[in-house]
């Protein structure tokens, strides 16, 4: 641990690594959306430049944006259907006692995904 004081948990990082493993992804993605929000308002009623000005420019980047959140929701949905499904079993009998361990530690990490997802 560091020798720095800590005065919230997530300042620990041995708890920001285990109890918010993607705290910090979410919390960009928020901070992200409201700016996005923010510069909308703020450029809808500016006089020097109105968006409405450059509709194909608008086009462009909502198009964008729509495709850059529908490949974020397939990804997000493919690996929550991977790691809430029983992990893959090995099958070759005569598999190495690294690669067991390996599986045994891929199992856990399904069983905990479900228990917090």
């Amino acid at each position: 641990m560091t020798g720095e004081k800590i005065y919230f948990q997530w300042q620990n990082p041995i708890l920001r690594k285990t109890i918010y493993p993607v705290r910090e992804m979410k919390l960009r993605h928020f901070l992200l959306y409201f700016m996005e929000v923010d510069l909308w308002e703020k450029y809808r009623k500016w006089d020097g430049l109105p968006v409405e000005n450059l509709p194909k420019e608008k086009k462009e980047y909502e198009d964008a944006q729509k495709l850059a959140i529908r490949d974020a929701f397939i990804n997000e949905r493919s690996l929550k259907a991977y790691f809430t499904n029983d992990a893959p079993e090995v099958e070759d009998d005569s598999v190495h006692s690294e690669v067991v361990k390996l599986n045994d530690l891929l199992i856990g990490l399904h069983y905990d995904f479900r228990a917090f997802y």
